[in-house]
């Protein structure tokens, strides 16, 4: 039976020089100094923050955000203004689509899932609120409710693999719940309750990062890692703030925006798997700037909605790679 080397060999290019442009996956081997050497991805450059396209309508904070840059979604927002409309992004201009069911604010996401396929979950309309909305592209449709009413929390995932954590019910709250595509589940708590935390990643591979919770100071740097069956404290980040937003996955994620006393911050920082680093400041600093979303950490958009605001604005970064070398 033929194997890849007897298919494919195991060629790797000898060359008297390193290559000028190496992509990440590119392997050589530098005769001159006679080293094995290979291009791995790093992280990401410095990146920079510009304006995007300006919504439809003017929203207050606490709106739902899913999607990626190109294609994402602003999902309804305070219940006190009956907002339950829906702009759609498509990388230039805002749309207004098909309407929730029930306007609410501070609900989750599945914030990683695609804008053609989302979760909007619980949150205040008004009190906490159990509802789940299910968007196909074209409409939203009620399916299970959460076990927990709760706002104010954060969410993950696609509509068929979500994860949705913290918040508040009649306190803070650790709680985490489990989305199957069909019933949500409760599982293993957060470590620390709290709520306006942000979040990335998927249902399987989730961070919570920040928030507020009791204690003093109530604004938190905790961030806790979810391997898909509990919780782990991890590094902290370099600034304590809450109602902020996230996008990314769990090796390479964005925590930008949010409260951080004795104001609103501008912050953006990353994360590369192991550690935290501060990066290009939002243009506007402001708070509750919607909640999580599930884009990458080279790509994303979020609305400002310190106040009421037709304001979003663009994430945009390059992947930066290393050159390993094996003596």
């Amino acid at each position: 039976m033929a194997d890849y080397k007897g298919i494919k060999g195991f060629t790797i290019p000898n060359v008297s020089s390193d290559p000028d442009n190496p992509i990440a996956g590119q392997i050589w081997y530098n005769s001159t100094s006679a080293t094995l050497k290979g291009e791995v991805e790093a992280g990401v450059g410095e990146g920079t923050w510009a304006a995007g396209g300006s919504l439809s309508t003017a929203r207050n904070p606490s709106g739902a955000m899913s999607g990626i840059q190109t294609a994402a979604l602003n999902i309804s927002g305070p219940y006190s203004g009956s907002v339950d409309n829906v702009e759609q992004y498509n990388g230039t201009s805002w749309t207004e689509i098909a309407d929730v069911n029930a306007p609410r604010e501070n609900a989750m996401s599945s914030s990683s899932g695609p804008a053609t396929a989302t979760l909007f979950v619980a949150g205040n309309g008004p009190g906490a609120v159990t509802y789940c909305e299910q968007f196909n592209g074209t409409s939203w449709t009620e399916v299970n409710d959460v076990n927990t009413a709760k706002g104010q929390g954060a969410g993950v995932g696609t509509e068929a693999a979500a994860l949705v954590f913290g918040g508040v019910d009649s306190w803070y709250t650790a709680k985490t719940e489990d989305y199957n595509g069909t019933s949500w589940t409760e599982v293993a708590d957060l470590n620390l309750a709290r709520a306006n935390l942000s979040s990335f990643g998927i249902q399987a591979l989730a961070f919570g990062v920040g928030g507020r919770a009791p204690g003093t100071p109530a604004i938190k740097p905790n961030v806790e890692s979810w391997n898909g069956t509990s919780w782990t404290e991890t590094t902290e980040a370099n600034t304590a703030k809450s109602e902020a937003s996230g996008s990314g996955v769990t090796t390479a994620g964005l925590f930008y925006g949010g409260a951080a006393p004795p104001g609103n911050t501008a912050t953006t920082e990353y994360w590369n798997g192991s550690s935290w680093t501060e990066l290009a400041d939002l243009a506007t600093a402001g708070s509750r700037i919607s909640c999580n979303m599930g884009a990458s950490s080279t790509a994303t958009i979020v609305p400002l909605q310190a106040s009421p605001s037709v304001t979003t604005e663009e994430w945009n970064a390059s992947t930066v790679n290393n050159t390993i070398t094996v003596s």
